[in-house]
């Protein structure tokens, strides 16, 4: 658990919270953990402080004191007698004291004993609170750490100084939800079927979505185009009829995936081009027979993809979108002997 801490810079006599800022993020920070304050006095010149007296107001439907580590310690800066240390101790179990409206509230009292009275300045009071709230995403819950009816006893009239005479610091508690960034998705391994389409096969594309935060795809843009051109009326569609389709053209597909929220990079997809393909299909260069000639060609394209500046879909025969061996197997087997 992480906390910000600015410490008040008084140039007067004052009673001010340390540190002046609670701050906290869901980020570090859970319900159940424990932070802890103090009120301090600073610059009290002579004739000092013999005695004091405040109540400290916080939200109970945020923070939680802890009777632990609350109270005023020895070695704070008056601690002959302690009248309040926080917490009523009169009921069991303790609890803080409430005002007439109901508001809880923590009371400190202290004073010496003989002697002179303190300059300078020095810890008052510590308070500790738990946190019982957590905020909703992006939002941040605050309470003010609030000093009221102070009384700062002067030892020469008995009489608390006047209230203009120094200056009361509040603190501030706050919890904020940070927003995780979104990251965009991912789009890969993008497919046009058949990869060697003829006029009379529909074209159908696919592709591989990926969101590191776990989003479910929505409003992904997937565009198609022949020839260069865009073809609207297949706009966020992945299947192209066949009847749109002519011998010779070049089609390929982009998506821009899309989680909701952000977009991911723009892919393309392999080019596929229509053909017609020869009536028996391993005879690659459509003389009529199946030869060493065939081979040559599916040699030439072997080990290439869609992508590659050596693919040649006339020997794709399996249509896998790859030429490999298994292509060369297939001419093989039809060889004209």
């Amino acid at each position: 658990m992480a906390t910000t801490i600015i410490k008040a810079n008084p140039e007067e006599p004052s009673v001010y919270v340390y540190p002046e800022r609670s701050e906290f993020s869901t980020t570090t920070t859970s319900i159940g953990d424990e932070f802890n304050i103090t009120i301090e006095a600073a610059d009290w010149p002579e004739p000092g402080v013999f005695s004091f007296e405040f109540k400290f107001y916080y939200d109970p439907t945020m923070l939680e004191p802890v009777l632990e580590k609350t109270g005023i310690d020895p070695d704070f800066w008056i601690t002959s007698f302690i009248a309040a240390r926080g917490f009523d101790f009169s009921v069991d179990p303790p609890q803080p004291y409430e005002d007439g409206e109901g508001n809880p509230f923590l009371w400190f009292s202290a004073t010496l004993l003989g002697g002179p009275a303190n300059v300078g300045g020095g810890t008052l009071a510590k308070a500790g609170f738990r946190i019982i709230a957590e905020p909703l995403t992006g939002e941040t819950l605050s309470s003010d750490l609030e000093i009221r009816d102070v009384i700062m006893v002067d030892p020469t009239t008995i009489l608390g100084y006047p209230e203009d005479y120094y200056e009361i610091i509040d603190g501030i508690y706050l919890f904020s939800s940070e927003v995780t960034p979104n990251t965009p998705p991912e789009a890969s391994n993008l497919v046009i079927t058949p990869s060697s389409p003829r006029t009379t096969d529909d074209l159908v594309g696919t592709y591989d979505y990926y969101d590191a935060d776990g989003d479910t795809e929505s409003g992904s843009e997937i565009r198609w185009y022949k020839d260069g051109l865009l073809q609207a009326a297949y706009n966020d569609t992945l299947t192209v009829l066949s009847n749109a389709t002519s011998l010779g053209e070049e089609w390929y597909f982009t998506v821009k995936p899309s989680d909701g929220q952000d977009f991911g990079t723009l892919e393309t997809s392999p080019t596929v081009t229509i053909v017609e393909l020869p009536e028996k299909r391993e005879d690659l260069n459509g003389d009529g027979k199946v030869n060493i000639e065939d081979l040559a060609i599916w040699g030439a394209a072997f080990g290439s993809t869609q992508e590659h500046p050596r693919w040649n879909a006339i020997a794709d025969i399996n249509e896998d979108g790859k030429i490999d061996l298994i292509d060369g197997v297939l001419i093989a087997k039809e060889f004209d002997m």
